[in-house]
């Protein structure tokens, strides 16, 4: 299996999105955490943390963690924000199947909304129309929504075997269509518009995906100064 990940570089924050494939093991997740004490904020998808032991995910650099979590041991979702970072959060909404966490605050006089999703992973439209009627209350601050997606944007860039190319996918068309109603952009995309880089290989289609993504405001893309999409 391969797993992704994602970085941004904004409002001088240094964001991660990795998908972590279960973090239940105290061995793994100090090595996860390890791994991420030289950023400010991370998005996290598949903790497969229940509510009590979502307390674990803890470390000296971290001052703030946002969960959300499926008590079934699967999905679940975290945002971890450094301790010397001065976010003030207003506003905070978990998922209660784990699928996505959303918060909303200041960094300094900037207003900014963090959603970490980790999408499900048969096609789901409505998840993504919750989403957008979740979000959209927060289409006037500095926008970031990463994670695993579960989707692609461009099948014809975003999947390795072009015959899987033209398969209807009815939660893509629904997520374009926000970001065009909402004027978010894929980030690494922007700044890569014809590289071919994946991060999901599936055994069953046997084919490479990209479905780890940052999307942005159009209005704050410029102040995105770095993006990378790699594999672990």
């Amino acid at each position: 299996m391969l797993y992704g990940y994602s970085t941004i570089m904004v409002l001088s924050l240094k964001i991660i999105s990795w998908n972590i494939s279960g973090i239940s093991s105290p061995a793994k997740r100090t090595k996860v955490l390890n791994r991420l004490n030289s950023l400010e904020s991370c998005f996290i998808q598949e903790t497969h943390l229940t509510e009590s032991e979502s307390p674990t995910l803890t470390a000296k650099w971290i001052g703030q963690t946002y969960h959300s979590v499926c008590n079934l041991k699967k999905c679940g979702t975290s945002i971890l924000i450094r301790k010397d970072i001065s976010f003030i959060s207003s506003y905070i909404l978990t998922d209660p199947e784990g699928h996505y966490v959303i918060i909303n605050g200041t960094i300094g006089k900037d207003t900014l909304t963090l959603v970490n999703i980790y999408g499900p992973n048969s096609e789901s439209p409505a998840f993504f129309h919750s989403l957008v009627s979740e979000t959209s209350k927060f289409s006037d601050s500095a926008f970031i929504i990463g994670g695993d997606f579960n989707t692609v944007l461009n099948p014809r860039i975003d999947r390795s075997i072009s015959a899987q190319c033209d398969i209807n996918n009815n939660s893509t068309t629904l997520l374009k269509q926000y970001m065009s109603d909402y004027g978010l952009v894929g980030i690494w995309r922007l700044q890569n518009p014809s590289s071919k880089e994946y991060s999901y290989y599936s055994l069953f289609r046997k084919s490479y995906s990209h479905i780890d993504y940052f999307l942005s405001k159009n209005s704050i893309a410029h102040r995105i100064i770095h993006s990378d999409n790699n594999s672990i």
